[in-house]
């Protein structure tokens, strides 16, 4: 008799929530050694088909098999293909028997029965099942839920609301709801109505009150879409461009100032102010000699300011003129020694000593920064950066003090990688190579995923040895399980409660129905107060994974990895390592990867960086999607490609995966294959990417990377560089072979190597 059979006849005898329990239990304590199929109900009869949208199919799968016929997970099954059937009777019964039949599970059918009374205009029957599954004690998103729910109904009967033992917690809500409704549509609704006069009046109060009436950027372009916009008075409209010019919409700023500005009343208006937002708008919209002009104007008429030696150095520094930049930095770091961004300036004036091979001037700069007091956000990379002027002087033994200091000084820091790779660097080209090699060796063993780990890697198979990275060579579900649980977890345990488990249950049964969504309001929860239960966590991100939701498993994968201890990194598991270098979307990044000629592994690795696996993700500058593709850079795509395009599709995984992949196919080619220079161009663009190249064509490998100028595009380039080689040496695992895409040769490339590509 097989373990699932075992589990079975168990469930047959116990129709009721002890069901779960024994399923829980033994799931776990006889799992199979290479897979996660019974460690979480997720794969037994029908759930495949359930989560795919293959409804009948799923029907037939659950009625035939004839071992679980009459248990309450196999009735709950039923009851969801059944609501997806739009077979409303059936799903109907089906949910109120489970709701008697399992605590576990009644709120969540209790909230199923109240959304099929209501598509069936039972409307006197919604408000009783909700009541019933509030009764229950539910996470504070998942109660939300429910509440956005009732608000919806008509005609409820407030009396009867206030009765139930919820309603206080309900106004609460309603209330919060109410005000973030009146913010988000007060302006759209008074425009649509015509209401000018008194969009000027709410205006005026919220530059007076700096209240939430302000409105956001998207309130702001809902009003100026309208031709009634100038009709509001000079200051308004100044206040609007204002707003505007913080939302990032110059184009928009600039227009509601000159509509200001033609208003004869602007003069009420602070001509300081507006003469300096119009040179901050001029600078962002690229004319920067405008800007430099109209900055130089208000130093005059209004006296000088920190921000604006910083615009008009970095305009000089823009414009090329690096001699005129660095007398206004000067004139900052004199003027104002404590201002927060003159470290700034400290770096990039060292930056520029760099540049003109002036390392002893660069190294005292850099020195100066981690000397000095105060809050200081370049002090720990300064250290790295004195280090490397020096390395380039060839005067290694500084070097390796300088990077003794900052290790000693910075023991968590997270340049000490880089300190240490560098101090190996150093160590062999003074020709201490056995030094050399053991300090590679510790790296490697430190973090062997990160991109100063592979680096050491491949500098140890240039000296003629080698070192296995990853201790672990089978996909052992279990071993990793006990492998964690035998480990001292960064964060303290603690014990689940009554409560919890019926929570995790919840969560992990609902997933496997296909309804993730509702399950991580049951889940969540469990990331942050458990962090030491790294076996939960696993589990967490296992199922994530399991049934397709990709965001949520790798979240918890990279919480997983934070609170492993470091000392323990080198013998991670390959069945946790998969969880942390996923082959999501495996099917499209294969196809579009064939159809361009572009690495899976390296789509995969940019995907990694870019968006953590989200979809929908949206940064700051407004990137899209997976391989966060700029709006712009979609539209053309999409002229190369002759076909239409649409903002929103970036958030579909498979077109976004199939413009990213296309973008880095363009970026291989124009960049002659070097991975370097082609991520450094899809972070940074490929303008910058063009001018690193010239400027430092000829340095050695690990040093063009150091010297890429952007710290956000430095980081990324190696993080993706980690990431690739990472997914490499895994494919090349036997453990792993049926895991990933294909087992590619992992290139090695020389610390001595120029990058060698055709000049862009």
């Amino acid at each position: 008799m097989t373990i699932k059979e075992r589990v079975y006849i168990l469930m047959k005898y116990f129709k009721n929530s002890l069901a779960i329990s024994f399923l829980w239990i033994f799931s776990s304590a006889f799992g199979s050694v290479n897979s996660l199929s019974y460690l979480y109900p997720i794969n037994w009869s029908g759930t495949d088909a359930l989560r795919s949208g293959a409804y009948q199919t799923a029907l037939q799968e659950v009625l035939a098999d004839s071992l679980v016929s009459d248990t309450v997970y196999h009735y709950f099954k039923l009851a969801c293909i059944h609501r997806n059937l739009k077979n409303l009777d059936k799903s109907l019964f089906l949910f109120k028997y489970v709701a008697q039949k399992c605590s576990v599970l009644a709120p969540v059918c209790y909230e199923q029965i109240g959304d099929l009374q209501l598509d069936s205009d039972q409307k006197q029957n919604v408000l009783f099942a909700y009541n019933a599954a509030l009764k229950h004690n539910l996470p504070k998103k998942y109660r939300n839920q429910i509440f956005s729910k009732i608000s919806q109904l008509e005609q409820v009967d407030s009396s009867d609301l206030k009765k139930k033992a919820w309603y206080s917690d309900y106004v609460a809500w309603y209330d919060l709801q109410s005000k973030k409704t009146l913010k988000e549509d007060r302006y759209d609704s008074l425009v649509k109505k015509g209401e000018w006069k008194l969009i000027d009046s709410l205006l005026e109060s919220a530059q007076k009150s700096d209240s939430q009436g302000t409105p956001g950027c998207a309130e702001v372009l809902s009003i100026i879409s309208s031709e009634g916009v100038d009709s509001l008075s000079a200051a308004n409209l100044f206040y609007l461009s204002r707003i505007s010019f913080s939302c990032k919409k110059n184009e928009t700023a600039i227009s509601l100032l000159q509509k200001a500005k033609k208003k004869p009343e602007f003069k009420s208006v602070s001509q300081s102010k507006a003469l300096y937002l119009e040179a901050q708008i001029l600078y962002n919209q690229g004319k920067t000699n405008q800007a430099l002009n109209l900055f130089k104007s208000y130093e005059t008429r209004y006296g000088t300011s920190a921000d604006l030696i910083l615009y008009m150095a970095r305009g000089y520094r823009k414009l090329g003129k690096s001699a005129e930049a660095d007398r206004w930095y000067s004139k900052l770091v004199e003027l104002y020694p404590s201002h927060k961004k003159a470290h700034e300036v400290i770096w990039l004036r060292a930056w520029t000593r760099e540049e003109k091979k002036d390392f002893a001037g660069a190294a005292k700069l850099y020195q100066q920064i981690y000397s000095s007091r105060g809050k200081n956000d370049y002090r720990e990379e300064a250290y790295l950066r004195q280090a490397l002027a020096y390395y380039r002087m060839e005067k290694y033994d500084s070097a390796i003090n300088i990077l003794n200091k900052f290790k000693r000084q910075y023991p968590g820091s997270s340049f000490c990688h880089a300190a240490d790779f560098w101090k190996a660097k150093c160590l062999f080209s003074r020709g201490s190579i056995l030094s050399a090699k053991n300090l590679f060796r510790q790296i490697i063993q430190l973090v062997p995923y990160d991109y100063y780990a592979h680096r050491s890697n491949q500098m140890l198979h240039l000296l003629g040895d080698s070192i296995q990275a990853y201790s672990d060579t089978s996909y052992d579900v279990l071993s990793a399980l006990n492998w964690l649980d035998s480990i001292k977890p960064a964060y303290p345990g603690k014990e689940l409660s009554p409560a919890d488990s019926a929570d995790l249950k919840r969560g992990f049964i609902l997933a496997s129905v296909g309804m993730s969504s509702v399950a991580e309001y049951f889940l969540e929860s469990f990331e942050s107060s458990f962090p030491g239960n790294l076996t939960l966590q696993f589990r967490l991100a296992s199922l994530y994974k399991s049934v397709g939701a990709f965001t949520q498993a790798f979240r918890v994968a990279r919480r997983l990895i934070w609170r492993i201890p470091l000392q323990e990194h080198c013998r991670i598991p390959l069945a946790v390592y998969s969880l942390l270098y996923p082959s999501f979307y495996d099917d499209m990044i294969r196809n579009h990867g064939s159809v361009y000629n572009v690495d899976p592994f390296l789509i995969s690795s940019v995907i990694r960086q870019e968006s953590i696996f989200n979809p929908v993700i949206l940064s700051p500058v407004g990137a899209v999607g997976l391989m966060q593709i700029m709006p712009y850079t979609g539209k053309y795509i999409a002229q190369q490609l002759k076909e239409d395009f649409f903002v929103d599709s970036l958030t579909r995984p498979g077109f976004n995966i199939r413009y990213g992949v296309y973008y880095l196919r363009e970026l291989l080619d124009q960049f002659n294959e070097n991975l370097v220079l082609v991520l450094a161009s899809y972070n940074g663009g490929p303008h910058n990417a063009k001018k690193w190249y010239e400027r430092n064509k000829h340095e050695e490998f690990d040093l063009f990377v150091e010297d890429l100028l952007f710290s956000e595009t430095r980081n990324y380039v190696k993080k993706v560089l980690g990431n690739y080689w990472t997914y490499q040496n895994l494919a090349r695992n036997p453990g792993l072979k049926n895991i990933y895409y294909a087992k590619p040769e992992i290139p090695v490339v020389s610390a001595s190597d120029s990058i060698n590509v055709k000049t862009p």
